[in-house]
């Protein structure tokens, strides 16, 4: 398997398999929570309302279903990569259009990949949706290095302009790309990354679209 693009290093395939010891860890550690008293004053005028955090608890006690979960997200192709110093997580979904445009998305903080678990399948498979597959989307969304999957103890830290330069790394296609911004993730000033050798052709952000002209 190689990258999203042509010439990309390899990467290894990927599933999440939270063990069962974690899940007992956390269930255990929920159940032995010491909760302060709730000020008597308005709820959330002092910070987090004490009754929301226990409601809270309570779900990730006994109402969120880990394993359902793990399902879902594995439903995607799933990858890790040496790249930069660390094993970088990414989702590599292939669109089925005759010729879908490679995007990169990069979710925001605090966030994960998978909160695009309803959005991926319709940039990959418009016409499944109704529209028109020539619309379709190949998707590498990687998770943002010293976050959730792409995070071990004791590794180095990440800039936004050194998160810009892994995610120009993983896109090696050398053609173009186009690419969304959240909240903390590379910027339209930290896309001139992307220019040398390769062409950006949009950003997508949280409030413009940007377009980037091809390099004379």
């Amino acid at each position: 398997m190689t990258h999203p693009g042509e010439g990309g290093p390899a990467g290894n395939s990927f599933r999440v398999e939270i063990p069962d010891s974690a899940i007992a860890d956390l269930r255990a550690r929920l159940e032995r929570v010491r909760w302060p008293d709730e000020p008597p004053l308005e709820p959330w005028s002092t910070g987090t309302s004490v009754a929301y955090m226990q409601d809270l608890a309570r779900y990730w006690l006994a109402g969120f279903d880990w394993r359902a979960w793990e399902t879902k997200l594995n439903a995607f192709r799933q990858f890790k990569v040496p790249l930069h110093g660390i094993g970088l997580h990414f989702i590599h979904e292939k669109g089925r259009g005759e010729n879908p445009l490679p995007l990169l998305l990069s979710h925001g903080w605090p966030g994960s990949v998978f909160e695009f678990h309803r959005l991926i399948p319709m940039l990959t498979d418009p016409e499944r949706f109704g529209a028109d597959a020539a619309d379709s989307f190949t998707v590498v969304a990687p998770s943002l290095p010293g976050y959730t999957l792409s995070f071990v103890p004791g590794q180095k830290r990440f800039s936004v302009e050194d998160i810009a330069a892994c995610f120009a790394a993983l896109m090696t296609d050398g053609n173009f790309c186009c690419t969304d911004g959240g909240n903390f993730n590379p910027s339209e000033k930290n896309m001139t990354v992307f220019l040398p050798g390769r062409l950006c052709i949009g950003l997508i952000t949280v409030s413009k679209l940007l377009i980037v002209a091809k390099p004379s």
